[in-house]
């Protein structure tokens, strides 16, 4: 069955007829007991077990009488709706998709509200007949239009194989009186796919239903997922103060401060809420309190950082520009607190080590992660044929903030050579595990700005600084020496 189906929505939009000519199932009859249901339930659980066996050795003559028992226990007991599942189950393995859909749509007709069973539907069709996966989605949005699991199972499918009729559906939907709970999925689920084109969605709608609550809050929500946190914060800074103190909107914009290093606010924020404290968002109040757990830290860290980099100013730091895709950002190195990293990436950057090189890991809202040698392709945990001493132990290590730029100790053998990265957002989860050498100064809009599969054109060193440049290096048989021993070695062994 198709993956990503399965993980989607869906239900079946059979056809005019079907759907025309399909009955409510029965209900049990009020006055059953406990007891006196047991007996069919036992048996459903027998018969569900023999379809596992019978799936797992592909019988197929064991699925025909394994339907024909199903079917006589829907028959007897016509509202035990689990026993139709089942039965349209069977079919489906069988190959009978006509009948397959005639049961899911019968059960799904009398309970729209069992998403997982409306995705399994859809998900039978979306291998050979996608257009029917998209009339059972539709069918089933039709039944259950005020709950998002089939708008984004939809949606899902659509923007991932046919963008065009997403952008028409958003179009409709644009136009009508109240912004939908099925266009706010939509965005979202289009979100899941592309961060930008979201956002332009969500702009939209927002000019189009601008003292909407729910569609601002989308926007702020698309904006924080897009790195444009200042963008966001200006959004909900149009909303009454009550509302900034609703769990879930005061949530967002805790973590649209933090994530723009204005810790102190954010810190504030989430006291305000805690003394606001509303019992209708339980899990809201839990991520509430779980920030407040690490936040507060970073208050006096980042105060301490902002010391260093005081103090540091005259100190003799490095400056390199790196240049993403034709854009520049500019980067400090710190010398003084971790003089073997930086040294090795000023030789490295020299040599033209990194030019052209790929940023294979992008996670927005977290790090872009590049350096993987050129001869590499990723995965990999290669270095540059050696690593360095991990100065991530050092007392005066750096930590992580927006901007910081780290070498990255990497999972194979958690050793440090070329592999770097730029984090996005104050990151305190990484404090004490990798380097950190760097933080931008300029064109920290060019990494929120970063997808993913962007490339190092260059890395420019426009201040050399105070760096001493005799380094050791461990090589791949674990010997230590000298980086330009290594270098020359590696010079003499090219050469022959």
């Amino acid at each position: 069955m198709n993956i990503l189906l399965t993980t989607l929505l869906g239900i079946l939009l059979a056809t005019a007829s079907l759907a025309e000519g399909a009955q409510l199932a029965p209900q049990p009859p009020p006055s059953e007991s406990e007891e006196d249901v047991a007996p069919e339930l036992t048996e459903l659980k027998a018969l569900k077990a023999r379809f596992s066996n019978a799936r797992s050795q592909t019988d197929l003559p064991g699925m025909e009488l394994l339907r024909a028992d199903v079917h006589s226990l829907s028959g007897r007991y016509a509202y035990l709706l689990d026993a139709q599942l089942l039965e349209a189950q069977i079919c489906a393995s069988l190959g009978d998709m006509d009948a397959a859909d005639t049961l899911y749509l019968g059960v799904l007709t009398a309970e729209p509200t069992r998403i997982r069973d409306g995705w399994e539907w859809a998900a039978i069709h979306a291998e050979k007949n996608p257009e029917r996966t998209i009339q059972i989605l539709r069918h089933l949005l039709e039944l259950l239009p005020e709950r998002r699991g089939y708008a984004l199972a939809l949606y899902e499918y659509l923007e991932k194989h046919d963008p065009a009729r997403v952008d028409t559906d958003f179009e409709r939907l644009l136009q009508e009186e109240t912004a939908s709970i099925i266009v706010l999925a939509l965005i979202d689920m289009v979100g899941s796919q592309n961060t930008d084109r979201s956002v332009a969605f969500a702009q939209r709608l927002h000019e189009r239903h601008p003292d909407d609550i729910e569609v601002a809050f989308m926007l702020a929500r698309r904006l924080r997922y897009a790195n444009r946190y200042p963008d966001a914060l200006n959004v909900l800074a149009t909303l009454d103060d009550s509302l900034r103190l609703r769990p879930d909107i005061g949530l967002l914009l805790a973590d649209c401060l933090y994530m723009d290093q204005q810790i102190r606010p954010s810190i504030a924020q989430l006291i305000a809420l805690q003394d606001r404290d509303d019992p209708d968002y339980p899990a809201f109040n839990r991520d509430r309190d779980v920030r407040l757990s690490f936040r507060p830290k970073m208050i006096q860290a980042w105060i301490d950082e902002q010391a260093i980099r005081e103090s540091q100013n005259d100190a003799g730091n490095p400056i390199v520009r790196l240049i993403i895709d034709g854009k520049p950002v500019t980067l400090e190195l710190h010398a003084i607190n971790a003089p073997v990293t930086v040294a090795n990436f000023l030789a490295l950057a020299g040599d033209g080590f990194y030019d052209g090189t790929l940023f294979h890991n992008v996670q927005v809202g977290f790090i872009s992660q590049g350096g993987v040698p050129p001869t590499e392709t990723f995965p990999s945990y290669a270095n540059p044929g050696y690593s360095i001493k991990d100065e991530s132990d050092r007392p005066d290590a750096r930590l992580h903030f927006k901007g910081s730029l780290a070498m990255a100790r990497l999972t194979k053998d958690k050793l440090v050579g070329s592999q770097f990265y730029i984090t996005h957002v104050p990151t305190h989860n990484l404090h004490g595990s990798d380097p950190v050498f760097g933080h931008v100064i300029e064109g920290m809009d060019v990494i929120h700005s970063m997808r993913g599969n962007e490339h190092v054109d260059s890395i420019d060193i426009i201040k050399p600084g105070d760096v001493d440049m005799h380094f050791d290096v461990i090589d791949s048989a674990g010997v230590t020496m000298p980086y330009i021993v290594w270098k020359s070695r590696q010079r003499i062994d090219a050469e022959d």
